[in-house]
């Protein structure tokens, strides 16, 4: 073969022209999966082939092959796992197999099982790095020749820029696609933080009112009351109640609440406290559905956890009523509970009707549910957030047609849980009050004054303060919001007055919303309203023995 042309099996070929037609396929196509086939069209009017292959290293491990193979009118792309090519050398070298079927190569064996089982492979090498390596094949058995590895070098070496740019363009692909993933994300977070504030705000003005009624109904309580009116009480306190839950779910919309106080809690206990609450649900759509709905329990070590009671038990109360909604038909749920390395664990299975694996990855977002009109979407999705705030997670494992278990895990509890204030009497202390909301300042006025205390209240901040300046006080409750003079300001200015006077503050937002943004350095404590007031009246007490200690 003369220096400067190609020998093929037709003629001779200009080694130029050859060079030329590479780099035009070469250049023609973005898609590294097509160029297999486009430079076995154009390899082949010089070599005798039945097949070519690019295949390199993907980051997870393994390779990734794109070939033309005999009997196959496009592109077959195939990973392939193991070692492959040994391309850990710092000068990897071209190599022939004559037997790709009994190669310890990975890739080699697997072009040899597509009928191609001699290969002639060379590296792609751009700036001393191994991008790839492209392998010419052939179906008969008949060798590559020594001279035939010089186009085929040539061919790499064309190849080599292009695999660098096409890998670089994949690169940025991903990148954009992960910058406009992140992007939507945002929108999404900021959408959700803008309608949390006005659910905020709403949260607000409706605990203010739940606070006048349930304020007064425990002072209609403490002040004694026949059998039928405290009965009458009882139904207008639990009402109250239940708007707390509603306005708690509300302000868990913002995810950015916190817990409350943590108590001790007994994990099987708490099961069976909720299995008992949920009992006339799945009872009753036993009977509407004409086949059983069987629920047990099946408890384990027992396990301390902390954590606010109405929280966790929402958790479990939200897990049985979807369990119960996945057997329209009947069939079992099973509730069990255990001790792993330190967690508390506890599942709730069923024989339902499962979930796909699409909705599963899924199924802890906002606003979406499975259960069409019927579903808020927000149930697994405030669960989740619960659980997140008790340092605990939330998983699920289902099948279509098989049922779905949802497993919980909270930190088992690692001391003993602390014990809660005790209420004591008044034993005179001077309380001042201070809220713009009459009925709530009079309330809390009457119910603190009932155990003993000399309580001044006052609708105005800036007379309160004069207030302050002029008598003695052992203790200040303020409210936040305020017009003229808000509490943060009030507390600001007593703390400058008197540095040692504890002070409470009320509100009726999120307390952790407002901790985020304002100073609350001067405060004792914040509670959020409505609030029940014995347990008001123990914190006060709380606080009034310390600042007697102190002193």
């Amino acid at each position: 073969m003369s220096e400067g042309s190609i020998r093929d099996h037709r003629g001779l070929v200009p080694e130029s022209s050859f060079i030329e037609r590479i780099a035009r396929v070469v250049s023609s196509t973005l898609e590294i999966e097509e160029l297999p086939r486009l430079l076995f069209v154009e390899m082949s009017r010089v070599l005798p082939l039945d097949g070519v292959a690019l295949f390199w290293r993907e980051p997870g491990g393994g390779f990734l092959v794109a070939a033309v193979t005999p009997g196959s009118s496009s592109v077959v792309v195939q990973h392939v796992s193991g070692g492959a090519v040994d391309d850990a050398d710092e000068k990897p070298q071209a190599f022939l197999c004559p037997d790709n079927r009994s190669s310890s190569q990975p890739v080699l064996r697997w072009l040899g099982e597509r009928d191609l089982p001699v290969s002639l492979t060379v590296p792609v090498v751009v700036a001393q790095q191994l991008l790839a390596w492209l392998s010419v094949l052939r179906a008969a058995p008949t060798a590559f020749s020594a001279r035939e590895l010089r186009p085929v070098a040539q061919v790499a070496l064309v190849l080599g820029p292009a695999v660098n740019s096409f890998r670089l363009y994949e690169r940025i692909e991903a990148a954009h696609k992960d910058l406009a993933a992140a992007r939507d994300e945002l929108v999404r977070s900021e959408r959700l933080v803008v309608q949390g504030e006005l659910a905020s705000g709403a949260a607000h003005d409706i605990n203010n009112i739940l606070g006048l009624i349930a304020a007064r109904a425990d002072l209609l309580k403490l002040q004694g009351i026949s059998l039928q009116a405290e009965a009458s009480v009882d139904a207008i306190r639990k009402a109250v109640d239940d708007g707390i839950t509603v306005v708690r779910r509300v302000n868990q919309f913002t995810r950015r609440q916190r817990s409350r106080e943590l108590v001790g809690l007994d994990v099987n206990r708490l099961v069976e406290e909720v299995l008992e609450m949920t009992r006339p649900r799945w009872q009753s759509s036993q009977s509407k559905k004409g086949a059983a709905v069987r629920v047990s329990f099946k408890p384990g070590r027992a396990s301390m956890v902390m954590g606010v009671p109405s929280e966790l038990r929402e958790v479990m109360v939200n897990l049985i009523m979807n369990a119960v909604d996945a057997l329209p038909c009947g069939g079992d749920i099973l509730v069990e509970s255990r001790q792993e390395e330190g967690w508390a664990v506890i599942s709730v299975s069923d024989t339902g009707c499962g979930i796909t694996e699409e909705a599963r990855q899924h199924i802890f977002e906002p606003f979406f549910t499975t259960k069409g009109e019927s579903g808020s979407g927000l149930g697994l999705w405030v669960s989740h957030g619960i659980l997140v705030r008790h340092g605990g997670d939330i998983q699920v494992h289902s099948e279509p047609g098989r049922g779905s278990c949802f497993t919980v895990k909270l930190p088992v509890a690692t001391s003993a849980p602390a014990q809660p204030a005790q209420e004591v009497p008044g034993k005179g202390h001077s309380i001042l009050v201070v809220d713009d909301e009459v009925g709530l300042g009079e309330a809390l006025r009457l119910s603190l004054e009932i155990v003993g205390y000399k309580v001044v209240f006052s609708a105005d901040p800036r007379a309160a303060l004069n207030i302050f300046k002029a008598k003695a006080f052992d203790l200040v409750i303020t409210d936040l919001r305020m017009p003229g003079m808000t509490g943060w300001e009030l507390a600001a200015e007593i703390k400058r007055l008197n540095p040692r006077m504890p002070i409470i503050a009320m509100t009726g937002w999120p307390v952790d919303l407002i901790r985020d943004g304002q100073r609350s350095s001067d405060l004792a404590t914040i509670i959020q309203k409505p609030y029940r007031v014995n347990e008001l009246r123990a914190k006060v007490a709380k606080l009034l023995e310390a600042s007697h200690v102190k002193g």
